[in-house]
């Protein structure tokens, strides 16, 4: 992009006088006012467009729409920013992952990464780098499911990563430690895994309710309770409520069982007598022959 007084420089002007002599310049104060111009009119179109524009209710969205998953770009985050919205902001996990990560280039400066002029100590660093990286890999792959659902993971994957591969090492580069404490930093900015308020997230809540994540070991006591708390409700059972009903119906069925196997000898006696009835009445039955039904089967 160019600045407007660009139209003004005395190159310019010669190129267009030779590519068109009769083409009239504008002058800088004339560009700026139909830019200025144009302007009003998109932004009232804008306006006449928005106020007859559909809202969530006249979509039929009410109560329908959980969480709003977007990348981190400013319009997005303000979009979902606001407090009369009924659905749960959710930033894209791998985005966010990136963008945590190039918050910091003490490793490898941009102007560095664009020459590839590395030196015998870059070498030293990307060697005790790799495992970390090979680490951030694995989460952003784990995260990055196209045909299942991944947000439960957002949490546990987030706070593997905090505790574990991006803990600093004794005696390991400083470069190494810068890294791993900038991306810590951001990681935590941009999720608050420690964060009370953040139990009502559904990434919190979709962890809970993963028999996989389901005893919340990798939160702290105060989250672990507050999600509980957030899920307590009527229409949400837990794995465990379903584990007793079924043992409830499995004891009922011994029990029905019991019954059976308590049958008084007179009860039991009718029964057996019954049953010797029904098999001998069936035996006796004249037998169809079978060619003669083969027969009949292949005239029809």
């Amino acid at each position: 992009m160019l600045p407007v007084s660009f139209v003004e420089g005395e190159g310019f002007r010669e190129l267009m006088i030779f590519i068109e002599p009769e083409y009239t310049i504008p002058t800088r104060k004339t560009i700026t006012t139909r830019v200025e111009n144009m302007h009003g009119e998109s932004a009232t179109d804008l306006r006449g467009r928005l106020a007859n524009a559909r809202t969530v209710d006249q979509w039929g969205l009410t109560g329908k729409v959980t969480a709003c998953v977007h990348d981190n770009g400013k319009n997005m985050v303000l979009a979902n920013a606001n407090d009369e919205l009924e659905w749960d902001s959710q930033p894209c996990f791998t985005h966010s992952l990136q963008l945590a990560i190039n918050d910091d280039r003490s490793v490898t400066k941009l102007s560095d990464a664009r020459t590839l002029e590395l030196t015998d100590d870059s070498w030293i660093v990307m060697e005790e780098i790799l495992p970390m990286l090979h680490s951030l890999k694995c989460a952003t792959t784990a995260l990055c499911g196209e045909y299942v659902v991944s947000i439960s993971m957002v949490y546990p994957v987030t706070i593997t990563l905090l505790s574990k591969y991006l803990k600093e090492i004794p005696g390991e580069n400083a470069k190494v430690k810068g890294f791993k404490s900038t991306v810590s930093v951001s990681l935590e900015r941009r999720f608050g895994p420690a964060e009370v308020s953040n139990a009502r997230k559904v990434a919190y809540i979709a962890s809970f309710l993963d028999p996989r994540h389901k005893h919340l070991r990798f939160a702290t006591d105060d989250v672990r309770g507050a999600v509980q708390a957030e899920t307590s409700c009527p229409a949400l059972i837990t794995m465990e409520t379903r584990k007793a009903q079924r043992n409830r119906e499995k004891g009922l069925l011994n029990h029905r069982r019991l019954k059976i196997h308590k049958m008084t000898p007179s009860l039991l006696q009718r029964f057996l007598s019954c049953l010797a009835r029904i098999t001998s009445s069936r035996q006796q039955q004249p037998q169809p022959n079978s060619c003669n039904t083969a027969k009949t089967y292949a005239h029809q």
